[in-house]
């Protein structure tokens, strides 16, 4: 906020939870989630959430804000928890609205090209591409590279996941409604076996 990235329209939320499970040879382990979301007032996610087309991190400064918050956390209160070779599962959510992308979205290829890239749709496993020769046409494509652009940023900024043994997986869902409140990303991440 002293950034003037968000106003107090924008409350980004970190929410952090231990859940049992059980390792690959049935031993009772603990698990460590941790989820960050933000939430904008109405009438401010114009300002404060991605435009209509656009997918890059900086172009959201809820999201923006958000993810400096995620590596401050890794960085700082989590760090204890990031050990190299541990696992880390990261669930990377994006969201687009319900606009028809009439004409085609040039895509810049800032995350380079995309192939049948898996993704989960609404839950369900598909495929998606996404590469410089084509227009983006598919609100699917835009949540996609707004859920990506999660993962660009962590690699890039977050050092010391570099050392774990990371599973980035990509879900991506298209809202019926209209309008910059339905363009979000958010995040989860769940440290396997803390203990």
């Amino acid at each position: 906020k002293s950034q003037n990235v968000i106003t107090d329209h924008t409350n980004i939320s970190v929410e952090s939870r231990y859940e049992p499970s059980f390792d690959a040879n049935g031993k009772k382990i603990l698990n460590y989630i941790i989820s960050f979301t933000y939430e904008v007032e109405p009438g401010f996610s114009v300002h404060e959430d991605f435009g209509p087309g656009k997918y890059h991190i900086d172009e959201s400064g809820a999201a923006k804000a958000m993810l400096k918050i995620v590596k401050d956390a890794f960085e700082g209160d989590f760090a204890q928890y990031i050990k190299e070779g541990k696992k880390i599962n990261i669930k990377i959510s994006g969201t687009a609205d319900g606009t028809p992308i009439v004409h085609g979205i040039p895509y810049d290829g800032v995350y380079g090209d995309f192939d049948n890239e898996i993704v989960y749709k609404d839950g369900q496993m598909t495929g998606i591409s996404v590469n410089t020769k084509d227009l983006i046409k598919q609100n699917e494509q835009l949540a996609f590279l707004r859920a990506y652009g999660v993962c660009d940023f962590l690699t890039k900024n977050v050092a010391n996941l570099k050392d774990m043994n990371t599973d980035y997986q990509y879900h991506i869902s298209v809202a019926e409604g209209k309008g910059a409140e339905f363009r979000r990303i958010t995040t989860e991440f769940t440290l396997v076996d803390v203990y």
